[in-house]
């Protein structure tokens, strides 16, 4: 069946009037009335009676027109697709993201990119936010899955996740203990100055989470006993796990590796003025982004991080 078919139909019920509507079809009005009675002839049914003048849809006309317009809609939809297809063939986008998030997104995202845009050349590029950051500025990569807990100066940005700050501790300190409940959060809390004697496993001068870190130790007073610095929150999550001693990670890391189910560890949400940072895809302009890029930033958009953090 033509698309026009549909397109004609469309285009009688918007103007009301064959004169109108074959003048915007850029056909002739008898070349769209012999249309129209052709249709209704080989369905068998009048799609429209004439009432005051002017042409109003019978009740199978007001059935054609319901399906015409997803049909026209699905079909200037798949031509667009068509034509994202076309621009971005063998094309190759950089993504810039940090080890431990490509772990956990990578499993579900690489499928998904090859199935929608088997064409897409993706390369990925590690780093701390940090550095992502600064080579989003720099031209160097074409988006960046990153934490956020300020605004970025000169990047657009789209929230993924929303997250909080927690601390991992071995389940056999008696620290554990100490922990409450507190109001608005997900589970157990752990004031910072319970841990004053405890040993703690840092992420490195300059990361984000080592920051927040260094910000609760200077409002409980006290210098941690840091028995080592990392820049892997994973490296940090099996240091605790070893018993090693205590470490910050964001409540989506928590999600993910609860949901591996070890029990060597306990999660405690911590209290900061800053509630909560996110995870933003980051990009320059999505105007200056290439077809390819695009096309990723929209199939990025679609997933459903919270799941993805969770196991699920």
């Amino acid at each position: 069946m033509d698309i026009r078919e549909y397109s004609y139909i469309l285009a009688l019920v918007k103007n009301g009037s064959i004169i109108r509507a074959a003048n915007e079809l850029f056909i002739t009005q008898p070349s769209l009335s012999v249309y129209i009675k052709r249709l209704e002839n080989r369905i068998g049914l009048k799609l429209f009676q004439r009432a005051g003048g002017r042409l109003t849809l019978t009740s199978a006309g007001k059935k054609y027109i319901e399906y015409a317009e997803k049909i026209v809609e699905l079909d200037a939809k798949l031509m667009q697709e068509l034509e994202l297809l076309k621009d971005i063939a063998n094309e190759e986008v950089v993504l810039g993201i940090s080890s431990i998030r490509s772990e956990v997104i990578f499993p579900r995202l690489l499928p998904a990119l090859k199935k929608k845009y088997p064409n897409i050349r993706l390369k990925s590029i590690e780093g701390s936010s940090k550095e992502l950051e600064k080579m989003l500025k720099n031209s160097e990569i074409d988006l960046a899955i990153i934490s956020q807990h300020r605004k970025l100066e000169g990047l657009e940005s789209y929230n993924l996740i929303t997250k909080k700050i927690c601390v991992a501790i071995p389940s056999d300190n008696p620290v554990c203990e100490k922990a409450v409940l507190a109001e608005g959060n997900d589970g157990p809390w752990m004031k910072i100055e319970n841990l004053k004697q405890c040993p703690f496993i840092l992420l490195n001068k300059g990361m984000v989470l080592r920051s927040i870190a260094d910000d609760l130790f200077s409002e409980a007073g006290f210098e941690p006993i840091v028995y080592n610095e990392t820049a892997n929150s994973k490296t940090a999550f099996s240091l605790a796990c070893a018993g090693v001693g205590i470490a910050f990670l964001w409540d989506t890391y928590f999600k993910y590796f609860q949901a591996v189910d070890n029990k060597n560890v306990k999660f405690f949400y911590v209290d900061y003025p800053i509630e909560f940072s996110s995870i933003v895809l980051a990009y320059t302009s999505e105007k200056k982004l290439s077809a390819a890029a695009k096309a990723l930033l929209a199939l990025i958009r679609e997933m459903d991080f919270e799941s993805i953090y969770e196991g699920k």
